[in-house]
Formats: C-alpha cells, sequence, structure tokens
C-alpha cells in the first residue's frame, strides 16, 4: 500500500516520496548555519548539498566523517534549517543504548489492556510534533538493538498513533552520524546491511580538516572569538605568526583538535597578547582516525612531548587519559576535550579499565 492510499502519512518516507517543501525563510538560514566556517572547495560543495536538502525535510540522512569535523552541528544545521526547525531534535548517543532503552525509544512504551484510545508518544519522537531523530555514532550501535531502528524506519506512523489523534500531517526524520565504515561493519556482520541502505537515502560525507587547511585561519579566528567571549577574556587578535604556526599541524583531531588548541592557547596567553609559543598541539598518542596509524609507521626521534611516555601504545593512552583526567580533576567531559575524543570514547576506556582482572591506568592494583 503506498502513501496515498494510507489515512495518515508516514512519519519516514523515501526521498522520491516526499514533496519539496516550502523554501526556509531567510532569516532562519544564517542561525542555522552559525558555526559552519569554511569557503575551501571541499567544504563549499559540502554546504551546497547541505541546502539542497531543506526542500526535503523528511529525507534521512547519513553524516559520515572522522572524529571531530563536526558532524552533529552539521546535523543540527540540516535540522534548524528546514522546515522542520520548529520540531523536536531528540539526540541519541547509539553507543550508549541497551535493550530496553532501545524498544521504549524507538516503540514507545507498551500500554496497558484498557488503557485510554489516546495514544502515547511513540518513542523519541512525539508523533504529534514530529521532528527530528539524531542517532550520534550509529556504528556503534549493538547488533541486537539494530531491528528497533529498523522497525521504526520501515513503519514509521503507524495508525494508532498520531493519525488516530487527529494530526494526519506529521513530519520526522532520521539524522545519524558515524566515523566508522559502515559498508566493513556490514561485511563483519556487525551492522544490518538493511539498515545501512535505509540509512543511506541521502549521504554527506564531511573531509577531515587536513583536507580543507585553506579554513583554518577563518575557524581559529572564530574560535578565538568565542572562547575568549565565553572566559570573559579581551578579544585577541590572531597574529600572522599564531596562524603560520597552526597552519604546520595535520590535525588528526579535526576540528574538536583545533580548537581546543586555541582554548588552551588563550589558557596559557592569559591577560597577554597570543603568541605563537602559546600553541601547543595534543601530542598523537591515542588512536583513533586511520591517520594516526599512517602516523606511527613514519614515526621518526620520540618528540619532547612524549619522552615520559612508554613506547608501548596501550600504556602510552592508558597514561596520557589518565594525565588528561588529572588536569581536568575528574571531569570526564573537559578530560575528552582536551584530548580531542569524544566523550563515548572516554566513557568506553573507564568502563574497559574498570571490568575485572583489567589492570588501573597508573599500574597499580
Amino acid at each position: 500500500m503506498n502513501a496515498t492510499t494510507k489515512p495518515h502519512a508516514p512519519l519516514f518516507s523515501p526521498v522520491a516520496a516526499v514533496a519539496p517543501a516550502a523554501p526556509v525563510a531567510d532569516e532562519a538560514r544564517p542561525r542555522a548555519m552559525a558555526g559552519l566556517i569554511g569557503s575551501s572547495p571541499c567544504f563549499t560543495q559540502l554546504m551546497e548539498r547541505l541546502r539542497s536538502l531543506e526542500a526535503y525535510p523528511e529525507a534521512n540522512v547519513l553524516i559520515t566523517g572522522e572524529t571531530g569535523t563536526g558532524k552533529e552541528l552539521l546535523a543540527r544545521a540540516i535540522h534548524f534549517g528546514s522546515p522542520l526547525a520548529k520540531t523536536p531534535f531528540t539526540p541519541v548517543n547509539c553507543s550508549t543504548l541497551v535493550a530496553g532503552q532501545a524498544e521504549i525509544l524507538f516503540r514507545g512504551a507498551a500500554r496497558s489492556p484498557g488503557a485510554s484510545p489516546v495514544p502515547e508518544p511513540r518513542g523519541a519522537l512525539d508523533p504529534v510534533h514530529g521532528g527530528t531523530l539524531f542517532l550520534d555514532e550509529i556504528g556503534d550501535m549493538p547488533l541486537e538493538i539494530q531491528p528497533y531502528l529498523l522497525r521504526l524506519l520501515d513503519e514509521g506512523m503507524g495508525p494508532d498513533t498520531a493519525a488516530s489523534a487527529g494530526n494526519k500531517d506529521v513530519r520526522g526524520r532520521v539524522i545519524a552520524t558515524t566515523h566508522a565504515d559502515l559498508a566493513a561493519r556490514v561485511a563483519e556482520g556487525t551492522f544490518r546491511q538493511d539498515l545501512y541502505y535505509r540509512l543511506m537515502q541521502v549521504h554527506l560525507p564531511v573531509p577531515p580538516l587536513r583536507e580543507r587547511m585553506d579554513d583554518v585561519p577563518a575557524l581559529a579566528r572564530h574560535f578565538a572569538r568565542t572562547l575568549a567571549s565565553e572566559q570573559k577574556l579581551a578579544p585577541s587578535r590572531l597574529r600572522p605568526e599564531v596562524i603560520q604556526r597552526l597552519l604546520t599541524h595535520r590535525y588528526p583531531g579535526n576540528i574538536r583538535e583545533l580548537k581546543n588548541t586555541i582554548e588552551r592557547a588563550l589558557i596559557h596567553a592569559g591577560a597577554d597578547t597570543l603568541r605563537g609559543t602559546h600553541i601547543v598541539f595534543t601530542p598523537p598518542a591515542i588512536p583513533g582516525n586511520a591517520v594516526f596509524a599512517q602516523s606511527q609507521s613514519n614515526a621518526g626521534p620520540v618528540p619532547a612531548d612524549l619522552a615520559g611516555l612508554p613506547l608501548n601504545l596501550a600504556e602510552a593512552e592508558d597514561k596520557l587519559i589518565a594525565r588528561a583526567i588529572t588536569v581536568a580533576a575528574g571531569n570526564l567531559s573537559l578530560a575528552a576535550r582536551l584530548l580531542g575524543i569524544n566523550r563515548a570514547s572516554l566513557y568506553r576506556w573507564q568502563q574497559r579499565r574498570e571490568s575485572p582482572g583489567s589492570k588501573p591506568a597508573n599500574g597499580k592494583g
């Protein structure tokens, strides 16, 4: 049965079945695009593809790219730059989901016999308001949970939800992000092939910062301005020596690493003028992106910043993370920012260290 013969519109529809929506108001676009900065060719092409999505607010989108490239910011720009801007944007961290949560999240709480005929909201997407379900790091979603999401994408909104509540004009979409190679995970059997194809309705690959180095000066000035405002510091003009220093780095941690580098520099500079000597890059001791593995194989003499760390990569990772947690006074969110990784990665590291038989990061116990 197609969408035209149903008494309701499906919550998730193929692109071909979605009629182009009304244009987004011009005043809404700058707010949606705030923070998306750049003029390099690859970034300009990405923005053109993003703007083309405004006419299709029900198309599911998969955003791929390395850690720290700004995938969530892009997802928010898609939502708030579309006709769905006034509907909920519901983020879900897929790496922390468990089966019980997933059933409630994607299917809604089951009603008891004799309950009111007025339906409860369908999980994370309130069918009365529609909106965007943002699935962060979909590649980390456990295999046993994936059928719940697939069922939501396949069935959309059933007749026992918003339609029977008198609302037949509900819109909604899924935007998912991942740093993983989902095609490889399908081949490994850790990600469902049918779910992969449903999420790939629209694919937006985000380039790493090393492929858009022309954007580093503009991004650095933006971060210097906004971070100085947040920390109630006087605006700091970036001298040419600072920009030159920033352009010497490859940024395996991408935009997140650049932002953290500027934040550390502002803290080190204090009331002084920001200089090139204040720019200190994070040692690349934590594996994550493929560029790390390549740089390890081409490594030369051990840099001074790494001289105090063991040459065993796992031990070096433990010591560096433990050091960051100490500096952050136990605040894992701040420690993750200092390390240039996401919080989920740090939580997984902590769980691994606390599991039975594991050795604490300080080597004791």
